[in-house]
């Protein structure tokens, strides 16, 4: 199962975003959205952050993160652009994160 809504589920479109690494990992970046996935303290991975299309990044907490890389609920950033589109995780194999009640 991929978690994927149908094509074009409320208007709103598929946008697969590459993982950003090392020093692609800066915010204020814009028309280069991506994604990274911290780790603690102790090297355990946590959700994955996204760096939206205005370069603004943007934690996921309400966000199910799917171990496919697929993101349900769609993203919008609210506070800044605006940017409303459903995420997949390109070479995402960070586990599955459950939406945070």
């Amino acid at each position: 199962m991929t978690n994927e809504p149908p094509a074009g589920f409320g208007g709103v479109p598929w946008v697969s975003i590459p993982e950003l690494k090392g020093y692609a990992i800066v915010k204020d970046r814009k028309n280069a959205p991506g994604w990274f996935q911290p780790e603690n303290s102790a090297g355990e991975k946590l959700k994955p952050v996204i760096r939206c299309n205005c370069g603004k990044l943007c934690g996921i907490g309400l966000h199910h993160v799917h171990a496919s890389g697929y993101i349900t609920r769609s993203f919008f950033e609210q506070s800044g652009c605006g940017w409303h589109v459903w995420l997949k995780l390109e070479g995402y194999t960070g586990g599955d994160f459950p939406p945070e009640p």
